[in-house]
């Protein structure tokens, strides 16, 4: 990516850590399942170990199976919701 697209991991973890902090209101209205919110809490879990792993390298974000876990465990979660996977709205695709 050009130098100018800045580091994309960062703001995909700072965009999930928003979205995390609406989980506890999201379960007080029960707009969440059970299955849904481990999965949720799982992703979060080891979102934070991987960024303190300081094994892991910026490439390692795109193929590592830490990440590709994580990656896993949120399309369960989005599939629990019954959301479709698709890109952030702040996302442009060419």
């Amino acid at each position: 990516m050009p130098d100018f697209v800045g580091n994309i991991q960062d703001d995909i973890v700072s965009e999930f850590d928003n979205a995390f902090m609406l989980l506890p209101q999201l379960m007080e209205q029960n707009k969440v399942s059970y299955e849904a919110v481990k999965s949720i809490l799982n992703c979060y879990l080891l979102m934070k170990i991987n960024i303190s792993n300081s094994e892991l390298s910026e490439s390692a974000f795109e193929n590592h199976e830490s990440w590709e876990r994580i990656r896993n465990l949120a399309k369960q979660a989005l599939d629990e919701m019954k959301e479709e996977l698709t890109y952030p709205d702040n996302i442009q695709i060419d």
